[in-house]
């Protein structure tokens, strides 16, 4: 009987559930299209899950050119291995204001740093116009790195002129309306 890792049982079980499936009946040799009937819908679907759960980024080349679910477990431990900064998931929460001096109100996000949420926070921020600026806030217990790390994930915003900010708190100091997640 072959083991499996801690890792590809995760994958295992994120792909699962996506896809509807036991776990048991993925294996490496499957195909996703002639086997599983994924198309590419499904496979961009179970990518942006994998980014989800892991904190990666799966290239849209690399995501096509997936056949079958053993490539998956390697394009995604291959990410894995790939991806720079901090060994955990950070969390944030990023509040996009309309406008610098304003310090209420705008949009509330909280969650954990992945590819995917800083591209929905960069796309929040944009489109909150152009004096629109971002406040993040890391845990307390963040590192001098790992908040660099933040920073350096909105670089793409600054270059466009958009304040910017990190730094160290807790939710505790959100008012409960905006604690876990709460989107305005």
């Amino acid at each position: 009987m072959e083991t499996t890792s801690a890792l590809e049982r995760q994958i295992r079980h994120v792909v699962a559930d996506r896809l509807g499936l036991a776990p048991e009946e993925l294996a490496p040799a499957i195909s996703l299209s002639d086997d599983l009937a994924v198309d590419s819908l499904d496979r961009l679907e179970l990518a942006i899950a994998l980014e989800e759960e892991f904190g990666v980024r799966l290239p849209e080349r690399t995501i096509e050119e997936i056949r079958t679910y053993g490539d998956l477990v390697v394009v995604t431990r291959k990410a894995l291995q790939a991806r720079p900064g901090p060994g955990r998931a950070i969390p944030v929460q990023a509040q996009v204001l309309p406008t610098a001096r304003a310090r209420v109100g705008g949009l509330l996000r909280t969650a954990p740093l992945t590819p995917y949420m800083v591209e929905t926070i960069g796309e929040d921020v944009l489109r909150g116009g152009p004096l629109a600026h971002l406040e993040l806030m890391v845990p307390s217990d963040t590192t001098d790195a790992e908040a660099a790390w933040v920073a350096e994930q909105f670089a793409f915003l600054h270059q466009r002129g958009v304040p910017v900010s990190v730094r160290r708190g807790s939710q505790r100091e959100v008012p409960p309306s905006q604690r876990a997640g709460a989107q305005r």
